[in-house]
């Protein structure tokens, strides 16, 4: 950072961790400069909030973000995104379900899935309240 300080030289872009501290540095001293997340602290993150929940899926997962973290547009990552999301319902509704599976039964399953979805969002607020006050939630920012 002395290295700018000394040429007047701001620097286009600067990846960090989420370290708020650092983040507001930056915004206070590089007024033009835009900051990123870095993408090997995004994937520290994933393995130690993911790994344990996903288990066997997690390596699918990961390849399916960076599939869409490669996307060369905000439209195309979207799509990507989007597209995965629906194909990861489908699976597990698809899971639950067979021929024989009544109409009633599948909306019932549908809807099981919805809720457990829901607890699940809303555990997640809750566990990551307290340690993220003032920071930006990183899953909700990437997968909300």
């Amino acid at each position: 950072m002395t290295l700018f300080e000394e040429t007047d030289i701001n620097p286009g872009i600067i990846f960090t961790d989420s370290d708020l501290s650092l983040i507001n540095a930056i915004k206070e001293i590089y007024l033009n400069t835009n900051h990123l997340l870095c993408i090997f602290h995004i994937d520290l993150n994933l393995r130690k909030k993911l790994k344990g929940k996903l288990g066997a899926r997690f390596e699918e997962f990961r390849h399916k973000f960076y599939t869409c973290q490669n996307s060369l547009c905000i439209e195309l990552f979207e799509s990507r995104w989007s597209t995965q999301r629906i194909e990861s319902i489908n699976k597990q509704i698809h899971d639950k379900v067979d021929r024989s599976t009544s109409l009633c039964n599948l909306v019932i399953n549908i809807n099981d899935y919805v809720k457990c979805e829901e607890h699940f969002e809303k555990f997640e607020i809750e566990r990551n309240a307290l340690p993220t006050i003032g920071l930006p939630m990183l899953h909700n920012r990437f997968f909300g």
